[in-house]
């Protein structure tokens, strides 16, 4: 009991020294904390201004490049206004050039002007093709595709029934002299239509006739009583008899 009663009078009088060592212990403690949140908070300052004067800086040094261009730009368009304005001073004060009136023609000498290219010098000069540079080339494309004579059709060459070739070529045949105004030669791509003759008329039908036997009566129709545009066989008419009942109908040259 005697101890008990002297640590709780020292406790009362505050001379115990766990109740010192406690004491010592939260101080040493609270200071540290206290240090520790000064630092921080030093270091967030000198963030934050480190932060602002960069920002700071960059603010300046775009105000700075603005200005530069600006100042350049004003400056550029004054030039520019000061040299315009120089260029019609000078304009302004230049003087005038005289005007030249022409004399009157000499009533001596007579001016005559050559008379207008007619209708059909301007068709042959320009656009239809009939320059020799265009008839060559084309001569020289269809060189190699298309023959000299006119391909066989249905047995029937190139030649007529005399044994003289056509004069005709890729339907460009021998016009009239160049009456144009450039230099033209004496072909003309006009086109022209022509009909064959009659041996090369015949011959087609006789070709015609051949292969009609040799095909046989398949293609004709049942038979029907005569009369009516029917002929004596009974039959329609077919494509044959009627390129033979056309045989002896003239033929119309085209111009």
């Amino acid at each position: 009991m005697e101890e008990l009663a002297w640590e709780e009078s020292l406790i009362g009088n505050g001379t115990h020294p766990e109740l010192h060592y406690i004491h010592s212990e939260l101080s040493r403690r609270k200071n540290k904390r206290l240090e520790l949140a000064k630092r921080k908070c030093e270091f967030e300052v000198s963030n934050v201004t480190k932060k602002r004067r960069i920002d700071e800086s960059s603010v300046w040094q775009t105000w700075k490049v603005q200005r530069d261009q600006l100042q350049t730009d004003i400056i550029a368009e004054t030039n520019r206004k000061r040299r315009k304005l120089e260029r019609e001073r000078r304009a302004a004060d230049r003087p005038q050039p005289v005007r030249r009136v022409p004399l009157p023609p000499d009533p001596r000498f007579s001016y005559s002007l050559p008379p207008p290219p007619t209708l059909r010098q301007v068709v042959d000069s320009f656009p239809l093709p009939n320059e020799s540079n265009i008839l060559t080339r084309h001569q020289d494309s269809t060189r190699f595709n298309v023959p000299k004579t006119r391909p066989h059709v249905n047995g029937v060459n190139g030649v007529n029934g005399t044994g003289a070739k056509r004069s005709r070529l890729n339907g460009i045949a021998p016009a009239h002299p160049p009456l144009g105004l450039g230099s033209l030669t004496s072909l003309v791509a006009y086109p022209e239509l022509s009909t064959l003759s009659s041996a090369e008329v015949q011959g087609d039908l006789e070709r015609l006739l051949i292969g009609a036997r040799r095909s046989g009566m398949s293609n004709q129709g049942p038979p029907l009583p005569v009369g009516m545009g029917v002929d004596r066989m009974g039959n329609i008419p077919g494509p044959i008899n009627v390129l033979v009942s056309m045989i002896n109908i003239p033929h119309t040259v085209f111009p």
